[in-house]
């Protein structure tokens, strides 16, 4: 089944690096602030953003692992939005408060369970007719169903939709392509039946 989302998940990396540890761990936290800032700005609660990742780290001179040139420190948000018209917003302006890097942009569905139930009815009568088709070329029919079970699916998530954003340059021609299109939810649900067959 396909399925219109109603939410959002986008993942951020913020990357800084310096010669000095301190500096390059106080840039990166203004940049995270900038973004928490934004986050508010937009209306999303507080409880919508989490830090999935944070790493400080020495870099070294080619692969000489006793010279330090300088420390890169990593942080990973992600923001579950809601408000599906405000995506374009969140993605812009993260990038304008010094987010390096739009890791993932996935969509979902908040009713997985009441589409997952009908997409597994579905199923249900898609194997009954066939198991019917089957029989009757066999002359045959069906009886009861006397082994049923459920296959697992992947997630129903409408899958990485970064191929879909795209920011216009200063001087170029605005040509549309800074909308994103959400596009829709699948929803699958595999069933095996195993029915008697009767003369």
């Amino acid at each position: 089944m396909n399925v219109a989302p109603d939410e959002a998940f986008a993942t951020f990396g913020v990357d800084t690096r310096d010669a000095q540890l301190l500096v390059a761990k106080r840039q990166n936290d203004e940049r995270v602030a900038r973004v928490l800032s934004l986050v508010g700005s937009l209306g999303i609660d507080a409880k919508d953003v989490r830090t999935d990742y944070i790493s400080v780290e020495p870099l070294y001179q080619d692969y000489d692992r006793t010279n330090v040139v300088g420390y890169a420190a990593h942080t990973t948000i992600t923001v579950t939005l809601r408000d599906m018209r405000k995506i374009e917003r969140l993605l812009l302006g993260a990038l304008e408060a010094g987010v390096n890097r739009v890791d993932a942009v996935n969509f979902a569905t908040t009713e997985l369970k009441k589409h997952r139930d009908e997409a597994r009815a579905l199923a249900i009568k898609a194997a009954q007719d066939k198991a019917r088709a089957l029989a009757a070329k066999l002359g045959q029919r069906i009886g009861q169903p006397f082994v049923v079970a459920e296959s697992a699916v992947p997630p129903a998530w409408a899958g990485q939709q970064l191929a879909q954003v795209a920011i216009t340059e200063p001087g170029e021609p605005d040509l549309g392509v800074g909308s994103i299109v959400p596009g829709h939810v699948t929803v699958r649900a595999k069933i095996l039946v195993t029915f008697q067959l009767l003369r």
